[in-house]
């Protein structure tokens, strides 16, 4: 269940991270506003790709756990994870609306929407769930490496300094 919630947290860390310092208390135009531009710029879409990305982390750990009953197991896991992800879906989208209307002016909003809804924008947006997917699997290459660099000099460091190594790593 680590990995689930390291994914997890990493991915809507991120998104949270494109909003940007936190503002005044927004009026209903930024509130419109924002929730525009929460939809035209994929973000409920995303939240889709969350739910691939989980069940792409998931599945072999939960079908490995039960040889023979795979296909069993993928089905229950997908529904389970989906009936989650879905009931928590319209709480992502009115959190992320919200925290888009505390961060942005509303000519900013405007401006980045109008963005959003020019051929540009639609092209970035239809590029938004591949870069996504691209962006995770980089950013698991690098964290994977890093960490087994980090475990290697931690345990010389420990040995050296007559310390134990804990027996997980």
């Amino acid at each position: 269940m680590t990995r689930l919630r390291a994914a997890a947290l990493g991915i809507v860390l991120g998104l949270a991270g494109l909003a940007g310092a936190a503002r005044a208390e927004p009026d209903e135009a930024r509130l419109v506003a924002a929730k525009e531009l929460v939809a035209a710029a994929g973000m409920t879409d995303q939240f889709d790709l969350i739910i691939a990305a989980m069940l792409d982390q998931l599945m072999p750990l939960f079908t490995q756990a039960n040889p023979g009953a795979e296909s069993r197991v993928q089905t229950i896991v997908k529904e389970e994870l989906t009936k989650a992800f879905l009931g928590n879906k319209q709480a992502f989208i009115d959190d992320m609306t919200q925290v888009f209307a505390e961060s942005y002016t509303l000519e900013t909003l405007q401006a980045t929407l109008a963005f959003y809804r020019s051929p540009a924008g639609l092209e970035f947006v239809s590029k938004q769930p591949e870069l996504t997917q691209k962006s995770l699997a980089i950013g698991q290459k690098f964290g994977l490496a890093a960490a087994s660099d980090a475990i290697q000099a931690l345990a010389a460091r420990l040995k050296e300094e007559g310390l134990n190594t804990p027996t997980s790593l």
